[in-house]
């Protein structure tokens, strides 16, 4: 220890001062004497120590030396009295340094001014907790409770303490330790062994800062290790750790050779957990107990750990390595990490989603860290022929909705129908010759299960992230369509979403179109267009079972909505939905769900393959209601079929009513049509409805009443051959209606079933 600054006010009388109270004053000399504002500064363990003296107070009598000291020490208040009796330099010591309660009874011999004294004194320490040092606080008091030391202090020129015995007692740690230190200013030649018992860690890692979330540590904890240093390092050797809970058992042992640099180490881990859960990893569920292993080791770098774990369940497995310094993110840290099941079901059970037994799935990716700069590079992940690969890169903020990332994803297949479990279409039901009321109040369609979910979509992350990424699709497979050449921006900024140029090719024609999700708003927003011109049916849509270029479809979608979940979306949504099709063989699929008596009673020719020339439907949607202002219909060789209807995305019920036109001077009866179809009652379970009962002739009206508010094209006098020989579709699809025959009478249209 060396002084390098000593300033002071030392008043010393001339004669000895008058006879004060007990520790008043202090004499160096014969008499009585006050050191004022000294502030003394020394150097121990390379790190300066400053000494702040407000009043130091010496009372010297021939048998008896007092002193009395107030001021601070590194910042931390100090204040101390001692009593040395004479003669055998019997000395006790009490005072208190911050927090912490200091005592001690025993020899001071001062034999040089210019040295240490001589001690050997017993001393005890006590603090209410650990909350010291500095103002730091290393837990709270009443997770680690009172604390206690008691060693001997002793030597000359060299003090060390023998015969240590700490101790902490709170509500969820106990500490004990013993040992002794050689070197107490140096802490040269320490050798403590700890031993610590906690039935909530967590509590206590949540308390000193180090870990926010640790559930999963609230089990009990036994940990054991021997503390040492010598003139060079901290070492930690013999470490035992083991945690044992309902559900999780943990063990851990190793060495760290310098803890202080972080080198040297060599911790092993192993850990088996009843499920992910009980880990406290949410949204993770695993059918039998997972397993880990692991080991920390130096890195690659100076203080860096490198990790390498393990982790298996029944039917899949997780490897993990890790470079990192903990704590100091200027420096760079690596992960790397690869996952393997036996098949995605395994995952999707996980996940609690229904996924297909696809096989094989691995995932691999590696993360580099630099500052604020995070990397997740080299992405790929593989579920059976699906794919997706990629680099992200992620400027980080202590903000989480400030942080920003960039990249580019990309799959050559995207296969979402192999992954996921198609649901089958309910066959429609067929009634013929039934009333319509029976139908529309019948107390089985009011207990259909609702098709839109009233469950809230998982959307309000998007106001926590802002991304700028391009996503890059050879082949997507969903909703039973095939979409090839998928390019897109995505874009998050400002709580929206935003793919603002989606291209892609469906059936081998342009698609085009933009989506936008807005959860800024109280209420999240949604726009979405499409569109696509004649695309290939087959090639869109390989499920239907039609030649690659026979059949031709358009959709031209237009739609705006708001809500939190789909019901409340599409309840509130507006726009336009146009759909066309083009030479459709009759029996190639779709139709087949109405039922042989459907197509025999709907095709003109059933002992012939028929084809559906042309098919056209416009919907125009308010406020969640979507209607037929420009009609429907159907074109086969010999007849037409034309219709109008109502669509209510509320209450999920669908009316649409079909009559048909002959062609080419062949009647109604003669061909064997029905004289009329509708397509009503709920989503979830429709009815096809043939020849209903008061919907012919003079109930026509009613027919319009339950179909569009407006005007009926039936009821208009379209109902004539001429009309029947017109490009119906064209004017359904362009909007431009061709002008129509003048209205015939009933008379005509009895003559036209007649016919």
């Amino acid at each position: 220890m060396e002084v390098q600054d000593l300033n002071a006010t030392v008043v010393m009388p001339e004669q000895e001062a008058p006879e004060k109270e007990e520790g008043d004053w202090l004499s160096l000399y014969p008499g009585n004497t006050v050191v004022r504002n000294a502030t003394v500064s020394f150097q121990a363990q390379g790190k300066k120590n400053d000494l702040r003296i407000k009043e130091l107070l010496f009372v010297h009598k021939p048998d008896d030396i007092r002193v009395s000291l107030s001021g601070a020490f590194n910042n931390m208040p100090l204040s101390l009295k001692s009593n040395m009796k004479q003669p055998g330099n019997l000395m006790k010591i009490s005072g208190r340094l911050a927090r912490l309660d200091v005592s001690a009874e025993g020899t001071v011999d001062v034999q040089d001014s210019q040295a240490l004294p001589k001690l050997d004194l017993q001393v005890r320490l006590r603090a209410p907790d650990l909350v010291m040092v500095a103002g730091k606080k290393l837990g709270k008091a009443s997770v680690t409770g009172p604390v206690s030391l008691q060693a001997r202090l002793h030597g000359e020129n060299t003090w060390q303490l023998s015969g240590l015995e700490f101790s902490s007692n709170g509500s969820h740690l106990k500490v004990r330790g013993k040992g002794e230190i050689r070197d107490l200013f140096a802490l040269d030649g320490m050798n403590i062994s700890w031993t610590a018992e906690s039935d909530d860690l967590a509590a206590v890692l949540q308390s000193a800062g180090v870990l926010n979330d640790a559930a999963f540590l609230k089990g009990k904890v036994t940990a054991s290790a021997r503390l040492t240093k010598d003139a060079k390092r901290f070492s930690l050797s013999d470490l035992e750790a083991n945690l044992d809970r309902k559900g999780v058992q943990m063990k851990a042992s190793g060495s760290v050779e310098d803890l202080q640099k972080r080198t040297g180490v060599n911790l092993g881990f192993s850990l088996k957990a009843s499920s992910l859960e009980s880990l406290g990893i949410k949204g993770i569920r695993t059918e039998a107990p997972v397993r880990m292993t692991g080991i920390l080791k130096d890195g690659s770098g100076a203080g860096a750990l490198a990790m390498q774990m393990e982790m298996n369940g029944d039917h899949w497995e997780m490897q993990a390595h890790a470079d990192v310094v903990p704590g100091d993110t200027n420096k760079s840290s690596a992960w790397e990490a690869s996952l393997k099941a036996d098949d995605l079901s395994v995952l999707g059970r996980m996940l609690a989603l229904k996924m297909n037994p696809v096989k094989p799935v691995h995932a691999s990716l590696q993360i580099r860290r630099q500052g604020e700069r995070l990397q997740l590079k080299d992405i790929d992940l593989v579920a059976g022929k699906s794919d997706l690969r990629g680099d992200l890169n992620i400027l980080l903020d202590s903000d989480a909705s400030k942080s920003r990332t960039s990249g580019k994803l990309r799959s050559r297949l995207l296969d979402l129908n192999a992954m996921f479990p198609q649901s089958q279409p309910e066959e429609l039901k067929v009634l013929k010759n039934v009333e319509i009321e029976s139908v529309v109040k019948s107390e089985a369609m009011e207990k259909q299960p609702r098709v839109f979910s009233s469950r809230s979509l998982p959307v309000d992350w998007i106001k926590k992230v802002v991304l700028q990424m391009q996503l890059e699709i050879g082949v997507f497979r969903g909703l039973i369509m095939e979409v090839h050449d998928v390019q897109t921006p995505v874009s998050i900024s400002d709580g929206k979403l935003r793919m603002s140029d989606f291209r892609a090719s469906l059936g081998g024609r342009p698609l085009k179109g933009k989506l936008q999700i807005d959860v800024a708003r109280p209420s999240p927003a949604y726009e979405l267009q499409l569109a696509v011109e004649d695309m290939d049916l087959a090639l869109a849509f390989p499920g239907v079972q039609v030649a690659k270029g026979q059949s031709q479809m358009l959709v031209d979608l237009d739609v705006t909505g708001q809500g939190r979940s789909i019901a409340e979306i599409v309840a509130s949504m507006n726009g336009e939905i146009l759909l066309g099709l083009k030479n459709y063989p009759v029996g190639s699929g779709l139709p087949e769900e109405l039922g042989e008596s459907v197509i025999e009673t709907i095709n003109p020719e059933p002992q012939q393959k028929s084809v559906l020339e042309c098919g056209a439907l416009y919907f125009s949607v308010k406020d969640g209601v979507a209607t037929t202002p420009r009609g429907l219909a159907a074109v086969f060789k010999r007849a037409t079929w034309l219709g109008q209807g109502e669509l209510n995305l509320k209450t999920e019920k669908i009316w649409l009513s079909f009559k048909p036109l002959p062609r080419r001077g062949f009647g109604i009866r003669k061909l064997g049509l029905a004289g009329l179809i509708m397509l009503g009652g709920n989503l979830s379970s429709p009815a096809i409805l043939i020849d209903p009962k008061g919907a012919i002739g003079s109930s026509l009206s009613y027919m319009a009443a339950v179909s569009t508010g407006g005007a009926s094209l039936l009821l208009e006098g379209l109902l004539n051959k001429a009309r029947a020989n017109q490009d119906v579709c064209a004017e359904i699809i362009t909007g431009r209606v061709l002008l129509p025959d003048p209205p015939k009478t009933e008379n005509t249209q009895q003559s036209i079933l007649d016919d």
